[in-house]
């Protein structure tokens, strides 16, 4: 069962300038928090971003399941970098090319 939780209203956008396209896919289990990037698993799941790792969207809201579920995720927009959730120790602007090329873009 997948458990949804509204705590605030999350705003990661920074603005309105690029489409934000949402989607919703398959995501392995766990506990999530809205604005983590995540990447896609070698099993078709997407599942949250490890350092160095290829990332693929960012979601939208926290979430939390002990099974795979389905949720909803960015695919592209224009998102406050400082509000985006990544790996421990790393830097977002590591990420930001990738994340560009993905139409996905960071504001400071």
């Amino acid at each position: 069962m997948v458990k949804t939780e509204k705590i605030n209203y999350l705003n990661l956008k920074a603005n309105l300038d690029f489409p934000f396209i949402t989607r919703k896919f398959s995501i392995k289990g766990g506990e999530y928090k809205g604005g983590e990037m995540l990447q896609l698993g070698a099993d078709g799941v997407l599942e949250p971003l490890v350092a160095g790792g290829n990332p693929h969207s960012v979601l939208t809201q926290p979430y939390s399941s002990t099974e795979n579920f389905k949720g909803i995720v960015y695919l592209t927009g224009s998102f406050d970098a400082t509000k985006l959730i990544i790996p421990q120790d790393e830097d977002i602007k590591t990420y930001e090319e990738k994340l560009r090329n993905k139409s996905i873009f960071l504001v400071y």
